[in-house]
């Protein structure tokens, strides 16, 4: 009788874990040189069971995950040591566009809780405006109230530079709290995305319904920086759904190997969000408050920011395994 799926995982599993920690050492320069050996032998018989998997089992977990480990040890073992400089290299023109191109229903899942939580916002801001006390700050409502933008007091209270800083750190919190958050089985952050659609949705409700002028007011704050500043937030909820998903639906893996292979492509998607939030912040603090610059300068600063973050994604992002989980 042919072996099945389940019986292949588990005969071969523990060979593929010891590569994998041999590969692990090798990346961080701590390989001993006795394990060398048994790197490539384990390497080759990995590569063997890849072409058994693609064979028989095409499509599944346990290829796509040897399509990974298999990938991993050859560049630890043939890739030629280089400067730091192509590390980085590769990351910005391979890595993180390649795993967001890879795992991008989960960008898609993530745009879905964020604008469902927008809707809601809306919503409750036109019909049920005094549920959303408890979402929206008191300093907040009171600056809505008087008709003014909080993001002008807040430029005239310190300067950009430290302004921009405060905004790329919180924002980095944000980001780095979507990631974190996966661990709950990804229900923390699909709460996020959802949370902070809704809060986007009932302030800029609120704005219209105060006056119109202060609606296109704040309209024309975020235009500089907000494409780019969403689009990072949900890349960030895309790596913590990335993660939920590998403890909920770990496939022919255990949730161990799973959420070890998943939690490495959804760390590249968290690492890849903090320059565009470094851009972001910068751009926040310096171009997006006032009135020094038009509002159809900053909607076209933000537009050309958001047509450079999708063609650096689609012009970079080749996937290399089966989208398919």
């Amino acid at each position: 009788m042919a072996e099945g799926l389940p019986q292949f995982v588990q005969r071969r599993r523990p060979a593929w874990e010891e590569l994998g920690a041999l590969v692990d050492g090798l990346e961080r320069g701590h390989l001993p040189v006795a394990d060398l050996q048994k790197l490539d032998r384990l390497y080759r018989r990995a590569a063997s069971d890849l072409a058994h998997a693609n064979t028989f089992f095409a499509g599944s977990d346990a290829a796509a995950y040897l399509n990974q480990l298999c990938a991993r040890a050859y560049a630890a073992i043939y890739r030629r040591r280089g400067p730091e400089e192509s590390a980085l290299k590769r990351f910005f023109l391979h890595d993180f566009p390649t795993t967001f191109v890879e795992e991008r229903r989960y960008f898609w899942a993530a745009l879905l809780l964020f604008t469902s939580g927008a809707l809601v916002g809306t919503v409750a801001a036109l019909f049920e405006p005094h549920a959303l006390d408890a979402l929206i700050p008191a300093t907040l409502r009171d600056s809505i109230d008087r008709g003014t933008l909080w993001t002008d007091e807040a430029l005239s209270a310190t300067s950009p530079l430290v302004l921009g800083t405060r905004i790329v750190t919180n924002n980095a919190a944000v980001a780095l709290s979507e990631f974190a958050l996966g661990l709950t089985a990804g229900l923390g952050t699909a709460s996020l995305l959802f949370f902070n659609g809704l809060h986007l949705g009932a302030v800029l409700t609120l704005c219209f319904q105060a006056r119109m002028d202060l609606g296109l007011g704040l309209l024309s704050f975020v235009a500089a920086h907000g494409f780019v500043e969403i689009a990072a937030i949900l890349v960030a909820g895309q790596a913590g759904l990335v993660v939920g998903a590998s403890l909920v639906a770990p496939g022919e893996l255990s949730r161990a190997d799973a959420l070890r292979v998943r939690g490495r492509r959804a760390l590249t998607l968290a690492l890849g969000t903090l320059p565009m939030l470094a851009v972001v912040g910068l751009v926040e603090g310096f171009v997006s408050p006032g009135r020094l610059f038009p509002p159809a300068m900053k909607l076209a600063l933000g537009l050309s920011l958001l047509a450079l973050l999708v063609t650096w994604v689609v012009r970079f992002g080749v996937p290399t395994v089966p989208a398919k989980r």
